[in-house]
This record gives structure tokens, C-alpha cells and sequence, in this order.
């Protein structure tokens, strides 16, 4: 009798062992995976950060309501940035954002999309 009670307890010894061994192997698993994760996205982050120059700024668009008297230039003259070379390059962009024929073809009340730039920091 002592002999089959020795020998259970020898057995779940092992169990208790491999499973033991099972848990450390899976804690390791995703212990890693998280260091990896986080690893690639700190360098992610500051991989982005070195491609964007301090003070760069982002374009944008946004929906204006054209009121009665405006005209293309006086809304590049109303939104218009240091990144654009001038109104002319600003209305051609307005043009093409909003498919229009002609730079005379605005009406009051209609939308127009325009750009801008923004700094998010």
C-alpha cells in the first residue's frame, strides 16, 4: 500500500511540475509579446517624431459658407498660409477642390471646401 500511495503522490508531483512548466512558458510568451509590442511602438512614435519638423503644421480642410460679396480672393485672403506661395496658388487649389468651372461661379449661400494648415503641438 505504501508502494501505490508513493507512487500517486510521484505522479501528481509531475502534473504539478508540467503544469508548472506550462504556465512559465505561457507567462513568458505574452510577457514578450507586450515587450515587443511596446518596444515597436516607442520607436514607431519616435520614428514619426523625427520626420516631422518642430512647428511643421498639418493641412486641413474645412466647409465655408459663402456669404454675399465674397469672391475667391478675398477667402484666400481670409485663409490663406505661409504655405502657399502666393493667392493665386490658393485659389487654384480651391478650384480644384471644388470641381468649380469658373472662379466667378460662387454664390452666396453655397459651401466651398477650403485648406489650412494647423500645428497640432
Amino acid at each position: 500500500m505504501n508502494t501505490a500511495g508513493s507512487k500517486v503522490l510521484k505522479r501528481a508531483g509531475i502534473r504539478r511540475q508540467k503544469e508548472l512548466r506550462r504556465r512559465f512558458v505561457m507567462f513568458s510568451a505574452v510577457f514578450s509579446i507586450i515587450v515587443v509590442a511596446a518596444t515597436s511602438s516607442l520607436s514607431t512614435r519616435s520614428f514619426a517624431d523625427e520626420k516631422t519638423p518642430a512647428g511643421s503644421r498639418s493641412k486641413y480642410y474645412r466647409s465655408i459658407e459663402i456669404k454675399k460679396g465674397d469672391t475667391l480672393s478675398s477667402i484666400a485672403a481670409r485663409y490663406i498660409s505661409s504655405e502657399y506661395s502666393g493667392k493665386k496658388e490658393y485659389i487654384n487649389e480651391v478650384v480644384r477642390l471644388n470641381n468649380l468651372d469658373d472662379i466667378n461661379d460662387i454664390h452666396a449661400g453655397d459651401h466651398l471646401i477650403i485648406p489650412y494648415f494647423y500645428a497640432m503641438k
